[in-house]
């Protein structure tokens, strides 16, 4: 390759090189700064390996490239901008840092985390798709976990790997789908209109869904005598996730999902379920007044132990009734006695042993809260979930008509969080039913809406949260902003 770029030079006008990043035999990578707008970007630099290829690449790749110009998503990692240099190519391209799923050291994910980067990845799709563009080369190379809020963002687009193809330029990085083709006895020609679909895009998202899942490589799962998947060996999920794969791996295309959008209902339409009636609300004070219940009114039993027959008689009409019966009780001695009626004196009433709730366990379950918001507040919006955690006013501010869930399911919206904090100010109190703690929360949040960017924030607040015993469980009943 010729020269490197000088540190500290300026590239097209508005690019000052920082540092080289990564140099190979196929490219170099630099880390600029927009000198506009103090933005850091990559700037990409190849060499042709045929130059006499550069017009027609010039010719098919310009309205492309222009296309993945006009994208605007903070989880794509969009063509800023491009330009050609004699024999070389530069793409100029935000500078994300993070990590690769390929390259992040970590066991098979759970099926917990395979549904959030579900749902993290299918609305880029649904954006991207309806722009008439797909990615082309979805793997597990091309998601990329931000640093700042270990995010998902689509990299290398597939249009941009042809492009480089074109001009002889071999990448190390083989896309799914002609890993699979190439696997298949005997291999089968590439389609006549390309590999960068929207069928693709489904498909190859599965594939890498299911290598994170179970940490093994597609060589292991793929079966290439009967093109199928054998995954379920190696890892065991829900049946529900498990028809989605099976459905967007399926061996026919026409059997597999037709766009982001149905594999996202499939994904997180959950069977009917009423919600159980809301709890009462806890008493406003932490201790709380006993009530006193009063034995109800009775007369004093009849002293005649033997039925007794009551006759009235009236001047033109004659009643004849049975006013009442009293049946004998035989006592375990045999011995024949009344029923008495029991008067508070003569029972004494059994009283639960209730240990109040402890500080440790106010903030664990502060915790759980926090931790579970990801999936209450996000697809699959997870009413089950929050009602083990929540009752009284709580329970009334998520899962009520017009909560917080109905609002975001209202919207097509949802939350995604960064880091969370929780400690405590030092101030409990609690008693056998109820209790309090003021706690001071940090959190960052980010809204999305229709599956686009809103916006995003970090919060910082002091709370006081109550909590009620319900049915021998603790659960917070409510959570108050509090001046400091």
């Amino acid at each position: 390759m010729s020269s490197p770029l000088e540190i500290n030079s300026i590239f097209h006008e508005n690019y000052q090189i920082q540092q080289l990043l990564k140099e190979s035999n196929f490219e170099r990578i630099y880390l600029a700064t927009d000198l506009n707008h103090s933005e850091n970007y990559q700037i990409k630099e190849y060499i042709a390996r045929n130059p006499d290829a550069i017009p027609a690449a010039q010719n098919r790749f310009q309205t492309e490239l222009n296309h993945l110009k006009n994208l605007q998503n903070p989880q794509i990692q969009a063509l800023k901008d491009y330009l050609w240099q004699e024999d070389r190519l530069f793409l100029i391209l935000p500078h994300i840092p993070g990590q690769t799923y390929q390259n992040y050291n970590h066991p098979p994910i759970s099926e917990q985390a395979a549904i959030q980067l579900f749902n993290e990845i299918l609305p880029i799709f649904t954006y991207i798709h309806s722009q008439n563009i797909a990615h082309g080369n979805i793997s597990p190379n091309t998601i990329l976990l931000k640093n700042f809020d270990n995010r998902p963002v689509l990299t290398n687009f597939g249009t941009l790997q042809n492009l480089l193809t074109q001009l002889g330029i071999e990448t190390p990085e083989t896309p799914l789908i002609n890993q699979v083709r190439n696997l298949q006895i005997p291999p089968p020609p590439p389609p006549p209109q390309g590999d960068i679909t929207i069928e693709n895009d489904l498909y190859s998202l599965a594939i890498t869904i299911v290598t994170l899942l179970t940490g093994k490589p597609l060589q292991v799962l793929y079966q290439p005598q009967t093109q199928t998947w054998d995954w379920e060996t190696w890892k065991l999920v829900s049946d529900q996730l498990t028809q989605v794969l099976n459905k967007m791996l399926s061996l026919n295309p026409w059997e597999r999902y037709n766009s982001a959008e149905a594999v996202r209902q499939a994904l997180n339409t959950a069977p009917t379920i009423i919600p159980p009636a809301p709890a009462p609300l806890p008493p406003p004070s932490p201790y709380l007044t006993p009530t006193v219940i009063s034995p109800p009114l009775t007369t004093q039993p009849q002293k005649d132990k033997t039925p007794l027959i009551a006759f009235a008689i009236g001047t033109s009409l004659t009643l004849i009734g049975i006013v009442a019966i009293f049946a004998t009780n035989k006592s375990p001695n045999n011995s024949s006695t009344v029923n008495q009626i029991q008067t508070p004196s003569q029972s004494t009433p059994t009283t639960p042993n209730l240990t109040p709730l402890t500080q440790q366990q106010a903030l664990n379950l502060i915790n759980q809260y926090l931790q579970a918001k990801s999936q209450i507040f996000a697809p699959p919006y997870n009413r089950q979930l929050a009602a083990t955690l929540v009752t009284g006013r709580a329970y009334q501010d998520i899962l009520g008509p017009d909560g917080t869930i109905d609002w975001l399911q209202q919207r097509n919206a949802y939350y995604r969080y960064g880091r969370q904090n929780a400690n405590p100010t030092g101030y409990f109190n609690a008693t056998e039913t109820t209790a309090e703690i003021e706690i001071i929360i940090t959190e960052e949040l980010t809204l999305y809406v229709n599956g686009n960017f809103d916006n995003s924030k970090q919060n910082s607040n002091a709370y006081r949260f109550s909590f009620f015993r319900e049915n021998g469980t603790w659960k917070i009943a409510n959570r108050e902003v509090i001046n400091q």
